[in-house]
């Protein structure tokens, strides 16, 4: 997401007592993209040395002016561990994009979803 950041204030240098401030910059303004948190839970239960249960649940919602904005991602499965390194899994994935846009003169309402079954292949290094 696209932010415009500024700072204002007044910086300068002064020579002595009797002169005022020499403006160096008085303000100074920026685009900025930044990452915008979500929050979140991971699970991953050890049932034994190879059987692990796993399951998460992320969030994010945004509202600014005439946008808002919502992204969940839920999961929840299993996975056999072949070595200390190397697995598989077998989870249910549910994952939602909606954002909405209205003006006078133009609505948008953009949904995306995605759940079903899925088999990962996962290495730790």
């Amino acid at each position: 997401m696209n932010f415009k950041v500024g700072f204002g204030g007044e910086i300068g240098i002064r020579m002595d007592d009797e002169t005022g401030t020499i403006p160096v910059k008085d303000e100074e303004f920026t685009d900025l993209t930044a990452p915008l948190p979500n929050i979140g839970l991971i699970t991953d239960y050890r049932i034994n040395d190879n059987w692990h249960l796993l399951g998460h649940a992320q969030v994010f919602a945004l509202s600014i002016e005439n946008i808002s904005g919502l992204l969940l991602d839920l999961g929840a499965g299993v996975e056999y561990k072949f070595t200390d390194d190397f697995g598989l899994a077998a989870t249910y994935s549910y994952y939602e994009i909606n954002v909405d846009y209205g003006r006078d003169f133009a609505d948008l309402d953009a949904k995306f979803k995605f759940y079903g079954p899925m088999a990962t292949l996962t290495y730790v290094f």
